[in-house]
């Protein structure tokens, strides 16, 4: 699978789902200048109006593709329509 593939799979993926407001792209893939290589990650962001459904488990990744790493390095807060990384007061 090369990197448009993969991109066009996350894309396909996100437009079906009624809940992805937004899919943003950040990190060395979204910087117009070539320090990408075949080896770079890709960096993206999802925004939902249902956090709790990605937070709880990690199975929506495999609707994507295969899962070869997972590192979940940060737990994931809810606080009304919005997700926080971290200890945020007041969040559940």
């Amino acid at each position: 699978m090369t990197g448009d593939d993969f991109l066009d799979k996350v894309v396909d993926w996100a437009n079906r789902r009624s809940d992805i407001i937004s899919l943003i792209m950040t990190g060395s893939r979204a910087r117009p200048d070539p320090s990408v290589d075949s080896h770079s990650d890709y960096d993206l962001e999802v925004f939902t109006s249902v956090p709790e459904r990605y937070a709880s488990t990690h199975a929506w990744l495999e609707e994507i593709a295969d899962v070869w790493v997972l590192l979940a390095t940060e737990s994931i807060t809810t606080c009304g329509p919005t997700s926080h990384r971290g200890g945020i007061p007041g969040c559940r």
